[in-house]
């Protein structure tokens, strides 16, 4: 890997500056593999099931084709040969992991770099690298566990539609490895990418046709797919809220320590309980004294963008920042609708909250600098 690293930012041709994060993000997410393994060693977890493809056994794999499927299926037939046929240990299995979803860190910093309207050499200019450093994302992305996977997956495919002519084979990857692992992120990131293509100026209309026609129909067959493992007859929001109800009966009944009476909230509290719970010390548990920091400082960071955004009265944001943004509160509004469990919830927003930080990062820019507009476009 740190081969890898050295030919990845001669070839990116990065500043000493962006070479020096690149490095610096390598040792911090190993780090955070480590802390992984320590807290699944103490307090248990899916990510050891994974490993031992004991998470689910219902198919009765004995081979490794024979675990091929979506969701936990898959993440089990990725696990076979290096967990079953070369034994590798679960230490070693968290290693793995870290450093393949460490692509994805590097992956982003250099799309943002190119793209993002708040680039500059000064240090505010350049002060959005400390968003990579979030501790949940790295914690939840750096040991075995699906959001490895779609953490890597969503970035593959915003690389991909950055550069659609050169790297769009990316979205394609990027897109159905996010299906495989979790069905409902594949099925968002592929309505994004639609409407990517369909308001993007760069494709001709010659081209556009083609090219929705052939990922709507894809687009389609996952929501088949999605509604077969679901049992929702109807697409309509009646179906929608009785899906709802039925998801957080069910996860109710395994009395979780977390669990949130989510079925009482409004809206509004259902979509700051998944932004930003838990802000308080609200038990005894460390883990959740950091989360609550982190979700704290997150909160004062929206805060400030949208009070900079006000101040300027132009909401600016790149194509890679829409698209995040668009992404990430798409999934918040679907963990609005079927989540409960705090713990369930920190997890899976992980990969999502970093997007919604970069989209508000302009405004925090500028309420601190109080420059003039940038031209980029709006899309």
């Amino acid at each position: 890997m740190a081969w890898s690293n050295r030919r990845f930012v001669t070839r990116h041709q990065l500043p000493i500056f962006y070479q020096c994060v690149v490095w610096s993000l390598w040792v911090y997410h190993v780090a955070f593999s480590l802390l992984f393994y320590i807290y699944i060693q103490k307090y248990g977890g899916d990510a050891f099931a994974y490993w031992t493809l004991t998470a689910d056994v219902s198919q009765e794999a004995d081979t490794w084709m024979s675990y091929w499927g979506y969701r936990t299926f898959f993440i089990q037939w990725l696990n076979y040969i290096p967990s079953k046929v070369l034994g590798l240990g679960f230490l070693t299995g968290c290693m793995l992991y870290a450093n393949l979803s460490f692509f994805g860190f590097r992956e982003l910093l250099v799309t943002l770099k190119k793209q993002v309207p708040f680039n500059g050499e000064n240090g505010w200019g350049r002060g959005w690298g400390i968003l990579l450093f979030l501790p949940g994302l790295h914690f939840w992305t750096a040991g075995v566990g699906k959001e490895c996977l779609l953490w890597l997956g969503t970035i593959w495919t915003l690389r991909g539609i950055v550069d659609l002519r050169s790297k769009g084979y990316m979205t394609l990857i990027g897109v159905t490895l996010s299906f495989l692992v979790r069905p409902i992120n594949g099925v968002i990131l592929l309505f994004m990418v639609c409407l990517f293509v369909l308001a993007h100026q760069q494709i001709t209309y010659r081209m556009k046709l083609p090219m929705l026609t052939i990922l709507l129909v894809i687009l389609g067959l996952f929501v088949i797919k999605i509604q077969q493992y679901t049992g929702m007859d109807k697409l309509t929001w009646a179906a929608v809220v009785e899906f709802s109800d039925n998801q957080l009966s069910f996860l109710s009944g395994f009395n979780a320590g977390s669990e949130l009476p989510m079925k009482e909230y409004s809206w509004p509290e259902r979509f700051f309980t998944v932004l930003f719970r838990p802000l308080w010390f609200e038990n005894q548990n460390p883990w959740i004294w950091t989360t609550a920091i982190e979700n704290i400082f997150l909160l004062f960071l929206i805060l400030g963008g949208l009070i900079g955004y006000l101040i300027k009265r132009k909401l600016w944001l790149s194509p890679v920042l829409s698209f995040g943004m668009a992404y990430a509160l798409g999934l918040m509004g679907v963990y609005a609708l079927t989540l409960n469990n705090l713990g369930i919830m920190v997890r899976m927003k992980s990969i999502c909250m970093i997007f919604i930080l970069m989209a508000v990062w302009p405004g925090i820019y500028w309420l601190v600098k109080r420059e003039k507009k940038p031209t980029h476009s709006v899309i």
